[in-house]
């Protein structure tokens, strides 16, 4: 199955099955970002097709596959004493699983009663492979209760990176 590092180190689940019954093999197969990062789907899927010609009767079996590829976590803590009209810090980050640097690479935080509509960071290095993503961003939440906070990520080569943290904000003490 295809891991969030984008890359297939386990079984995709290709199942070959022949007219007559023998036995049925599973088959790992490794798929390299650099081979399917031109066929990805905005739904992160690659169609996988396996043709194999078994040897002795010049048999052809056909196995295909729909493979989601899982994105990276977004990772939220909340730092501080969550109280409403008291400042809070949200440490955003995300690890590049790919083994290319990301550039261009945006984060977008927003949460009803938490934060003062959307807030945009920009990274301005590019993120090389394996290395964090990382950014504080400071807010003041004008409700109490629970509330989402919730973040964006895209940069050139990842999009659609989703990510949520729940927050519980006390009320302003009287």
């Amino acid at each position: 199955m295809l891991q969030h590092f984008m890359s297939c180190p386990g079984n995709t689940g290709l199942r070959f099955q022949r007219s007559r019954p023998l036995r049925e093999n599973r088959v790992p197969l490794r798929i390299l970002y650099e081979k399917y990062r031109e066929s990805l789907t905005q739904d992160n899927i690659i169609k996988v097709v396996a043709l194999l010609t078994e040897y002795q009767t010049g048999d052809v079996i056909v196995a295909v596959r729909d493979v989601y590829v899982q994105n990276p976590e977004i990772k939220i803590r909340i730092l501080g004493e969550p109280m409403q009209n008291r400042k809070l810090v949200a440490e955003i980050s995300l690890v590049n699983p790919l083994a290319v640097p990301l550039n261009k690479c945006v984060f977008v935080v927003e949460g009803t009663g938490l934060t003062d509509g959307q807030q945009i960071k920009k990274l301005e290095e590019p993120v090389e492979p394996q290395a964090v993503a990382k950014f504080r961003l400071d807010f003041v939440p004008s409700l109490s209760g629970l509330h989402k906070l919730m973040v964006d990520f895209e940069s050139d080569k990842l999009t659609g990176v989703k990510g949520y943290r729940n927050v519980i904000i006390a009320p302003q003490p009287k």
